[in-house]
């Protein structure tokens, strides 16, 4: 009898390193921030359907997707303040699709 052995990718479960920031209760009226690094072919296409079942199935306000670029690490202060200003436009942020 033959064994197969699965191996779950799954990786140790423990405490962050630093504490995660906090969860809003519910989506409904926030504007959500997408962040789109430019590295997948496909995330405007993605961050617009994103966008409209953020605002149709969770009740968002709306949706703002910002583009950061391949070179958002050339001028970090400069990076810092568009971060900056970004966040004072929305209410919550998707940063990782998971890719």
């Amino acid at each position: 009898m033959e064994t197969t052995t699965i191996l779950l990718p799954t990786g140790e479960l423990s405490e962050p390193a630093r504490p995660l920031a906090l969860r809003k209760d519910s989506l409904a009226g926030a504007v959500v921030g997408i962040i789109d690094n430019a590295l997948w072919r496909s995330m405007a296409v993605a961050a617009d359907e994103l966008s409209r079942l953020l605002v149709d199935r969770a009740g968002a306000a709306g949706a703002v997707v910002r583009t950061s670029g391949p070179m958002h690490g050339a001028d970090p202060e400069q990076y810092q303040r568009e971060m900056e200003a970004f966040h004072a436009e929305v209410d919550a942020v998707i940063s990782g699709l998971g890719n």
